[in-house]
């Protein structure tokens, strides 16, 4: 696990172990409809897609979470006046605490896309 180091979001902290702690982030991902890439152990790229390039499924952004062809929970999507529907990039890991070995933070990282958007799914 890699070392956190700067300003930690008391809500993002945990004593669980890391493994179930990441199986845990990564079923919430899923269900939010967002892509999930494994980038290494503790550590992955999430994507959501920007709405124009997804079929409206009721016919508006915000519109009740459906499944997709493939069995995947479709993307969230905020009302417009929140949540701007484009592609949202995030990686998302599980980091150790310098001077809290007993404590591990989940780490959410915006790579890509508007700022109010990854509000809406942080």
């Amino acid at each position: 696990l890699k070392l956190h180091r700067g300003a930690v979001d008391q809500n993002s902290l945990t004593s669980l172990p890391p493994d179930e702690v990441f199986q845990r982030v990564k079923q919430i991902i899923f269900d939010m409809g967002l892509e999930v890439y494994k980038e290494s152990d503790y550590k992955i790229k999430c994507i959501r897609p920007s709405s124009k390039a997804i079929p409206p499924a009721s016919g508006s952004p915000a519109g009740p979470q459906t499944v997709s062809d493939n069995g995947s929970p479709a993307p969230v999507y905020g009302e417009l006046y929140i949540d701007a529907a484009g592609e949202v990039r995030l990686t998302v890991d599980i980091c150790k605490l310098k001077n809290l070995p007993h404590l591990l933070t989940v780490r959410v990282r915006r790579q890509r896309g508007n700022i109010w958007s990854y509000k809406f799914l942080y």
